[in-house]
């Protein structure tokens, strides 16, 4: 994926979001909710699994300055410094995304569609001391994974498992609206752009060219 291509999916996400503002948030968080399927058990307890494997419970920056950190020892170890690069560029993606998202979060105050049930006064749900926009779940996930998919676009759609995931749990667990979700998504392409932009340099060349090349040599060498 591009520079571009990470603009294009998060001026989609922004549009997506202001419609979903307007005519799909509250109807499809009251679906959810008198639906019966609110809360489902997969999803609550796999939101678990993943907070506790990624230590999010712990400390939410963990994971993120890890990855960091293995990535500047990555630099002095000869047989790593081809990784260090990936490894810098996932970690302050997921770093700057997740800080960025509680920063907006709470400029925006919004409130959940649970607490919203609740109160039932859906027309104060803005500015209000929620902390509903952006999703800070989607925020740590996407900002996990968008830049390996950026770096490996061969294995996107593996990637693409995960965030997918918590996109579609914390719509289920009436914790987020969807404009919430997508509206994560639109703030990680964009920072991911920005600093695919200044790493440039050292990010592998032309991801998807580089794939083209060593299926290319794996070809030769299999006729040979």
């Amino acid at each position: 994926m591009t520079k571009t291509g990470l603009v294009i999916v998060a001026a989609v996400c922004v549009c997506f979001s202001l419609l979903s503002i307007l005519f799909v948030d509250r109807p499809l968080a009251e679906w959810v909710r008198h639906s019966g399927i609110e809360s489902m058990w997969i999803f609550t307890e796999g939101t678990k699994l993943l907070d506790t494997i990624c230590a999010r419970d712990v400390w939410r920056f963990l994971l993120g300055s890890v990855i960091v950190g293995v990535g500047v020892v990555a630099l002095a170890v000869r047989g790593w410094r081809r990784l260090a690069p990936v490894l810098l560029f996932t970690g302050w993606v997921h770093l700057t995304s997740y800080f960025t998202a509680l920063v907006v979060k709470s400029l925006f105050g919004r409130l959940r569609p649970a607490q919203l049930f609740e109160s039932q006064t859906w027309d104060a749900s803005w500015f209000a001391g929620g902390g509903s926009f952006p999703s800070g779940h989607v925020a740590y996930y996407v900002s996990l994974f968008l830049p390996l998919m950026v770096v490996f676009p061969r294995w996107r759609r593996r990637l693409i498992v995960i965030p997918a995931f918590i996109v579609i749990a914390r719509i289920n667990e009436n914790d987020h609206f969807l404009s919430d979700t997508t509206g994560s998504i639109a703030l990680v392409a964009l920072i991911t752009a920005g600093l695919m932009a200044v790493m440039k340099r050292w990010l592998p060349r032309k991801p998807s060219q580089t794939s083209n090349e060593s299926d290319k040599i794996r070809q030769a060498t299999t006729a040979a």
